[in-house]
């Protein structure tokens, strides 16, 4: 047996180690990452009832609503639940990448390239349970199967492509990764039966297996008279989102750019370094300079650079790399990147901090939120979820509300949405100190509370009560006062 397959289970435990300490610091928090919270929420919302799209709104793919919803059926709140099977992910991403790494590296060189993985996807991302996260397993996947077929096998390759329609379904720039890998397996199987039936009925399924699961998601839209809204988000509002290329988004891709460094230089060492002692070289080249290309396509189509849409580089760099490293230097790396992960440990942990914040924000909230709703205009929308409330509106993540580069890509326009969800009546409406004055609106600030919100910074939110629920509720114990 290969050494480096009986070695697997002692490396796949030790990658978990570190991915797991990695993340300890941020590990139950309930506010770690931005976007994760909103993905909870609409998870836990489909159980409910709710469509994605129509009855709560954004842009992401359904696969990514349905890992969540999936996600939520674990025990507890899903909070713990969710940053657990992200770090699960990332370990098997590591894990992958540490068996395809050794195709072309040593085992110490291999190994690297796993640890790397974990350490710079967890240094560029934002919380942790970005969808990155997730699809870069699925993307893994594909590629280890791909470059295991100098000759394309039906079974295989099919496999592979509806990893890659899994991971379009929970990120769309998914579908540079799966055009690559198709291509790759068009031309194998170019060489290896020419122009022919043969060749046209495997690329037609190919792409057919590359599509279904978003093409199943169209159809049950459809079916059920939702395909406007479906195709609205996962299109149009995507065309019609503006922004890209600013002042603080160049400084960004420069800062993304600089952390990839470590990775990258060596990597195209690795994609230079010949050996003749090595089978299938060539075509393995060609599949990574491939995956490379597709995922820096999908880093710069987005055009906004943020540290996370980077972290599907991360993989085929870190495979690349383990090319260039020789033993001695290898396990020095390891070694490094360990003592990297460990250093985790020493970091502060705002944990305590946020969770007693989102408490103090929820305690402040009037009961009536259940059933008479709540609106975050600005706040964490993990809010929703810990006080059970139901929404005031279909656009419940804040940055909708906030966010300038939302504007147009909205179905309707920002001034109407907010008139809609204040014609709701919620029963609370939560929003920046210095916001917006809601008083002519039939509502009463009662209680301020700072709370750790984008890139880490504090802010203080107030509380609105409804007018009538003031007066209802002031001559009660608990009332928060203003």
């Amino acid at each position: 047996m290969d050494r480096s397959v009986s070695r697997l289970p002692v490396v796949a435990v030790l990658l978990l180690i570190v991915a797991v300490t990695m993340r300890l610091p941020l590990l139950g928090d309930p506010i770690a990452g931005v976007d994760e919270q909103f993905y909870l929420l609409v998870g836990g919302r489909i159980w409910s009832g709710a469509w994605p799209y129509v009855d709560i709104w954004d842009r992401k793919p359904p696969g990514l609503f349905l890992l969540y919803a999936a996600i939520r059926a674990l025990p507890g709140d899903g909070i713990l639940a969710y940053q657990l099977v992200a770090t699960l992910a990332l370990a098997l991403t590591g894990l992958v990448v540490t068996r395809i790494a050794r195709r072309g590296a040593n085992d110490a060189a291999a190994l690297a390239a796993g640890l790397a993985t974990i350490v710079f996807s967890t240094l560029l991302g934002v919380g942790l349970g970005e969808a990155p996260v997730f699809y870069d397993l699925l993307t893994a996947l594909a590629a280890w199967l791909v470059l295991r077929m100098p000759v394309p096998h039906a079974l295989p390759a099919a496999v592979a492509m509806l990893l890659c329609g899994l991971a379009i379904s929970i990120k769309t720039t998914a579908v540079f990764e799966g055009a690559a890998f198709g291509l790759i397996l068009a031309v194998r199987q170019y060489r290896a039966s020419g122009i022919g039936a043969r060749l046209i009925r495997r690329v037609i399924l190919w792409m057919a297996l590359g599509l279904l699961p978003m093409a199943a998601a169209a159809t049950l839209y459809a079916a059920t008279g939702r395909f406007g809204a479906f195709r609205f988000a996962i299109v149009d509002s995507v065309l019609r989102r503006t922004g890209g290329l600013t002042a603080d988004t160049g400084v960004q891709l420069i800062a993304t750019l600089l952390l990839l460094l470590p990775v990258a230089i060596p990597a195209v060492i690795g994609l230079r370094r010949h050996d003749k002692t090595r089978a299938n070289q060539a075509d393995d080249r060609a599949l990574l300079a491939a995956w490379v290309a597709a995922t820096a396509i999908g880093f710069v189509a987005i055009g906004y650079f943020a540290f996370h849409y980077a972290m599907p580089l991360i993989p085929p760099l870190a495979i690349l790399a383990a090319r260039a490293l020789r033993q001695r230097v290898a396990t020095a790396g390891a070694a490094l990147l360990a003592l990297a992960a460990a250093a985790g440990l020493l970091l502060p942990s705002p944990r305590t901090g946020d969770r007693r914040a989102l408490a103090a924000l929820a305690a402040a909230l009037p009961p009536q939120v259940r059933d008479q709703c709540l609106l975050v205009l600005e706040g964490p929308a993990i809010l929703y979820h810990v006080s059970h409330a139901c929404l005031a509106s279909p656009f419940a993540f804040p940055g909708h509300f906030a966010a300038a580069d939302e504007a147009d890509a909205l179905p309707q326009p920002r001034p109407a949405i907010l008139a809609a969800a204040l014609a709701r009546r919620p029963a609370a409406v939560v929003d920046l100190a210095l916001g917006r004055d809601l008083a002519g609106a039939g509502y009463v600030a009662t209680a301020a509370r700072p709370i750790r919100l984008y890139g880490g910074r504090r802010v203080v939110l107030t509380v609105w009560w409804r007018r009538d629920l003031v007066r209802k509720m002031s001559s009660l114990a608990g009332y928060p006062g203003r």
